[in-house]
């Protein structure tokens, strides 16, 4: 799923001709990696948990607010401004803005 989403997705392209990382700040900022990328009406939202504890997560700022499905499971969400994220030990999600 990652080759293709990487393919088809303009956001997670290589270099200039993919979206900008934009880092989302967390209440957790020290074992929690988030981030945006976004090209042209392609956005990626992807939560990393870097640690072997599962933590709930608070997120800062507002580029991650709008509705996404995620790949994996292809859970459908909504991320409001300050939204909070309960990940599982190692977990990562993968969003794609609708």
């Amino acid at each position: 799923k990652l080759n293709h989403l990487k393919k088809e997705n303009q956001a997670i392209w290589n270099g200039q001709s993919g979206g900008i990382l934009q880092r989302i700040k967390t209440s957790n900022d020290s074992v929690v990696f988030a981030f945006t990328r976004e090209k042209e009406s392609n956005k990626v939202f992807t939560l990393t948990n870097l640690s072997a504890n599962q933590i709930l997560v608070k997120l800062s700022g507002d580029q991650y607010v709008g509705e996404y499905t995620e790949l994996f499971s292809g859970d459908e969400k909504t991320f409001k401004k300050k939204s909070s994220v309960e990940l599982t030990p190692w977990q990562y999600l993968v969003y794609i803005k609708k």
